[in-house]
């Protein structure tokens, strides 16, 4: 685990970034009296690897939620796939997907 400070953009005062596979991160705002829950993310990696212009990478699915607009990312619920097509997703879509990765068992 590891506690990252305030963003350069200011979208956030203090992150918890949690190393793993799922990937987790947690992000908070002060309030002037406390810090605040703001969102979180998980990323689940997936067996498969497609290849970029960057180079050659696993597939990810991306499940963000936050109580308010932070980056370009919305306020609410968002689960995207990162692969050879990337596509948003609806919870009923991911959910089976990630058990035959291996999660959740």
């Amino acid at each position: 685990m590891s506690i990252e400070g305030r963003s350069l953009q200011g979208e956030y005062d203090a992150m918890l970034h949690f190393e793993g596979n799922p990937y987790r991160t947690i992000a908070f705002r002060w309030d002037g009296k406390a810090y605040q829950w703001l969102g979180e993310q998980e990323e689940f990696e997936g067996p498969g690897i497609y290849e970029t212009d960057d180079g050659r990478f696993h597939e990810q699915i991306a499940i963000t939620y936050y109580k308010e607009a932070v980056w370009d990312e919305p306020k609410g619920l968002l689960i995207q796939y990162f692969g050879p097509e990337p596509r948003s997703l609806k919870l009923e879509e991911a959910s089976p997907l990630i058990k035959k990765w291996g999660y959740g068992e």
